[in-house]
């Protein structure tokens, strides 16, 4: 992925350069004043017009990857986004399973109360209390892994399926940032 992105954002900066090139192709300016042996002057003049060719036809073979590697990114944030919500609703999943499960640990437990007057959970060989404090755990610590996964991905979520784009540019500034 890293790759595809410093491909991206070194055809933008040919592009970008190309693109200034042609623009001050038209404009000759005179270098005399600064260049005063007429060989050298022309040497650079050689190599000058040589590095632009060679810079303009590089810009424009890189041109058409560097589309393709723009929209690989902008579909890369929507997969990104569905795979938030996936690892979402699977929490969100168990979630909903531990408390059904609590709910019907619990009827079992009336149950067996109701049946037995002198039920005492010491010494009962049922491990129904063990299985209720299970589901209140598994509760408890998926709600809050689902509060805090979907704090955090709540941005990239919205990013990804509502203007991938952007996410794509803010993606290609951070590692040019750095970050």
């Amino acid at each position: 992925m890293r790759k595809f992105i410093i491909l991206l954002l070194s055809s933008i900066m040919l592009l970008s350069f190309s693109y200034s090139v042609k623009a001050q192709s038209g404009v000759q300016e005179d270098t005399s004043q600064y260049v005063t042996d007429s060989d050298a002057e022309k040497l650079v003049d050689k190599y000058t017009t040589e590095f632009s060719a060679a810079v303009n036809s590089l810009a424009e073979s890189l041109e058409q990857p560097a589309t393709h590697i723009y929209q690989v990114l902008t579909k890369q944030q929507v997969v990104e986004a569905y795979g938030y919500l996936v690892a979402i609703i699977i929490f969100i999943s168990i979630l909903l399973i531990s408390l059904y499960m609590y709910n019907k640990s619990e009827k079992r437990l009336d149950k067996i109360r109701e049946s037995n007057k002198n039920y005492d959970s010491y010494t009962s060989p049922d491990n129904t209390e063990t299985m209720i404090a299970t589901w209140i755990t598994i509760f408890i610590v998926s709600g809050v892994f689902v509060i805090m996964f979907a704090g955090i991905t709540l941005d990239n979520i919205l990013i990804g399926l509502i203007n991938p784009e952007y996410g794509a540019i803010k993606e290609i500034t951070g590692i040019i940032k750095g970050g």
